[in-house]
């Protein structure tokens, strides 16, 4: 009996750890292919929010393949933590949403390779490569 309860406590204490350790998460946003969202061009730009710390790529102007090569060290992360990725088209006044991707850390981890390409719109027609992983 006291066998289980030690062991009972050490799985708790390991998930503790593993959902409550905070540590930093890189998130790199590489390349895509964007559908056309305005009848001119369309000027692609990713904004990444992990926890509530929001950053954004720069934008690519009158682009349907953006290249970035953008990344951000996201600091005191732990797997309950929320990522969202939300991709805009660029425009005066307010922006365009093509697509909105969130979910917890730990999740977005554990369904995709640390290398990923996420998809957008109704038909997936925005595709974006992106790596995350903790550093």
């Amino acid at each position: 009996m006291k066998f289980q309860v030690v062991a009972a406590s050490i799985l708790v204490l390991a998930y503790f750890v593993s959902c409550s350790y905070a540590r930093n998460l890189l998130v790199e946003v590489k390349s895509g292919t964007v559908r056309k969202k305005d009848t001119f061009s369309t000027d692609p730009y990713m904004s990444v929010t992990v926890c509530k710390t929001k950053q954004r790529t720069p934008t690519v102007k009158s682009s349907l393949t953006p290249i970035w090569n953008w990344r951000h060290r996201f600091p005191n992360v732990n797997d309950k933590c929320k990522i969202k990725f939300h991709l805009y088209d660029d425009d005066f006044g307010s922006d365009d949403t093509i697509g909105v991707l969130e979910e917890t850390v730990g999740n977005f981890l554990k369904e995709r390779a640390e290398n990923s390409t996420l998809q957008f719109g109704k038909q997936g027609d925005s595709k974006i490569a992106i790596r995350v992983r903790y550093v």
